[in-house]
């Protein structure tokens, strides 16, 4: 999405948020299907510091920045649940208009929704979200690593969630709290970008870190009620375990992707 990102004059003092100075810079965001083309925002705000995305790689894989040489990551794929390039709104430009409504957040410069402790993005209840079979994945940049307990990526509660633990331990659950983990430690640095995924295919579940498998674990077939919101950026239904730091082209899908289409998607973000 840094193609789509077009910087006008900058003047002024920045607002601070979450430790960063905001500049204010015009944003042409890519244009769904549903909504007609781009759109012009020339009032959103961006973090302008710490921005700058650096090579993350992972098990020898260079995942480079999210957004170089790229274009938009939606379609029309009616398996695509949920897809948020965050081009400087939170809009699904996938087919559902499964738009978040957010609050206390920013827009990188670099690409990508920057979140701090006051951040909130939320989609109500839709049944479209909950399903037995699952993909999740984002590029993923954690400036401030949790010290204790966890920092949320994505959560549907009782359906699935992934989360930065201390020491840049990646885990991805199913279910209720407690079954259907898979986790592996030390795989996320902070201040660098990674893509990461988490696949739910039948009793299996399979984690993903710059386009390398990096854990499986066994998965419950069977899910509970989606009733909870989705939650991104933190933890779901409460709200708290709150990620500072940034997520970019998220996507949710009600189909397993395969490892190749999942190492696809990291190499064309290079």
């Amino acid at each position: 999405m840094r193609e789509h990102v077009v910087a006008v004059a900058l003047s002024g003092l920045c607002a601070i948020h979450a430790g960063c100075g905001l500049e204010r810079v015009g944003i042409v965001p890519y244009g769904s299907p549903r909504d007609g083309g781009a759109r012009v925002d020339a009032s959103a705000p961006v973090d302008a510091g710490g921005g700058a995305s650096t090579d993350a790689g992972v098990n020898g894989v260079d995942a480079g920045p999210p957004d170089a040489g790229r274009g938009p990551a939606c379609g029309d794929d009616p398996a695509l649940v949920a897809c948020y390039p965050f081009d400087g709104d939170a809009l699904d430009h996938g087919p559902r208009a499964n738009d978040l409504a957010v609050s206390g957040v920013s827009w990188d410069p670099s690409g990508g929704m920057a979140l701090g402790v006051t951040s909130s993005a939320v989609v109500a209840t839709r049944p479209e979200l909950a399903h037995a079979e699952t993909t999740v994945l984002a590029w993923l940049r954690v400036d401030a690593m949790p010290a204790v307990g966890r920092a949320g990526i994505v959560d549907h509660d009782g359906q699935y969630g992934l989360f930065v633990h201390p020491g840049g331990e990646l885990r991805c659950a199913i279910t209720i709290a407690g079954s259907g983990w898979a986790m592996a430690a030390a795989v996320i640095e902070a201040g660098r970008w990674h893509h990461v995924a988490c696949v739910v295919e039948d009793a299996t579940l399979r984690l993903y870190v710059d386009g390398r498998e990096v854990a499986t674990a066994p998965a419950s077939t069977s899910r509970a009620p989606g009733s909870s919101a989705l939650y991104v950026g933190e933890n779901g239904p409460t709200g708290d375990d709150q990620l500072i730091g940034a997520i970019d082209d998220l996507q949710i899908w009600d189909k397993p992707l395969t490892g190749q289409e999942i190492a696809a998607v990291v190499r064309d973000g290079r």
